[in-house]
């Protein structure tokens, strides 16, 4: 989602604007601190930051939600075929019968 020159809101910070978004990291401009601050996004829209549009708000945790479910389902996919491994690697190999000899076939 774009969420450059969107307005949020800061617990300690107050009002800002997204100013700058690369993958996992937004930048946000308060006019309250002579520094922009960087965030870790979406994660920040958990607890700390929120959009001042409560359309945007309700999208991102919406999305929030969404991969956290996915991820959800790919730990559980993992633990599930790595327990499959476990298995295959502690199971037994399958014993071999012995071929008897007799007395008679070796002379």
């Amino acid at each position: 989602m774009d969420i450059i020159n969107t307005q949020v809101r800061h617990n300690k910070y107050g009002i800002g604007a997204v100013i700058e978004q690369a993958d996992n990291i937004i930048t946000v401009k308060f006019p309250t601190e002579s520094e922009t601050k960087r965030f870790l996004y979406p994660s920040i829209f958990e607890n700390y930051l929120t959009f001042c549009s409560e359309e945007l708000q309700t999208r991102q945790m919406e999305e929030i939600s969404r991969q956290k479910a996915e991820y959800e389902v790919a730990v559980t996919q993992q633990k599930a075929a790595a327990e499959e491994q476990r298995k295959k690697e502690l199971k037994p190999a399958p014993k071999r019968r012995k071929k008897m000899i007799s007395s008679e076939t070796k002379a």
